[in-house]
């Protein structure tokens, strides 16, 4: 397996609305299933080789797309993996959705979008000036002047509920969020699911899932499950397989046995 991955920053005016882009181009030996965790963040996807394909539950491929939107999901999406998987995926914050797309995250909750459907002309403009660009830096550049021709000046209560997301992402509870904020569980529950679709106890456990993925992949496969369970913040091992049961629909050592057999 060939694989180029290249990280970059976005624009600093995008500060808090974008995590970060990542150039990829994987040549694998041959065509494949991949597993899309559920992660605490949207992911935009633009493609320069293949469409991208979804798996429907029967089995069945739904129509591909050159660039799509995918909101906060609970569990694993199917995608099927070509030969060669080559483009630009870009993270927004959980709490983006509407300054960058013009919908909210709980319109977004648990789909995938195609991009144009979304952001029409604009849209359609932005893929194709990544696909005109010949360097990853163009693209990178031209994906930092869509997004900032589109960010929209943020409502007043916008910087509290990302505040408070990325504090349960990173692991805080939510007891302790809803008070250093003065809020009621009950109201930030109200305003973290109209930002994102998710509650404040689904952005807690989005969180700690990731962490999970992360460990795992750096652990390798002789990783202690116990070590990953406590590193992530689950109570012990027995939580963390029943998380990923949960989220991925197999237990992480079934993963990483995924894993390893896409880069043969």
């Amino acid at each position: 397996m060939l694989t180029t991955w290249l990280d970059r920053a976005p624009h600093p005016e995008l500060a808090g609305v974008v995590n970060g882009y990542a150039g990829y181009r994987v040549e694998h030996h041959h065509a494949g299933v991949h597993r899309g965790l559920p992660i605490p963040y949207l992911t935009m996807l633009i493609s320069l080789a293949e469409p991208i394909c979804s798996i429907a539950a029967d089995g069945t491929l739904n129509d591909g797309v050159n660039a799509l939107v995918g909101g906060l999901h609970d569990q694993a999406v199917l995608v099927e993996r070509p030969v060669l998987e080559y483009g630009i995926a870009i993270d927004l914050s959980a709490t983006s959705a509407e300054r960058v797309l013009g919908v909210s995250g709980y319109d977004l909750h648990g789909r995938a979008v195609a991009l144009s459907d979304l952001l029409g002309r604009s849209g359609a403009r932005m893929v194709e000036r990544v696909r005109d660009a010949t360097t990853w830096s163009e693209r990178f550049g031209a994906v930092d002047a869509e997004l900032r021709r589109l960010l929209r000046s943020p409502r007043r209560h916008d910087a509290l509920v990302d505040a408070a997301s990325r504090s349960l992402i990173e692991g805080r509870q939510v007891s302790a969020v809803a008070e250093d904020l003065g809020w009621s569980r009950q109201h930030l529950t109200r305003r973290t699911r109209a930002a994102t679709g998710a509650t404040p106890r689904q952005l807690l456990r989005l969180g700690r899932f990731e962490r999970s993925a992360r460990l795992l992949r750096a652990e390798g496969s002789d990783g202690s499950l116990a070590v990953v369970a406590h590193q992530a913040g689950y109570a012990d091992q027995s939580h963390l397989i029943r998380e990923w049961r949960s989220f991925a629909g197999c237990t992480p050592g079934a993963w990483r046995a995924e894993e390893g057999s896409t880069s043969s």
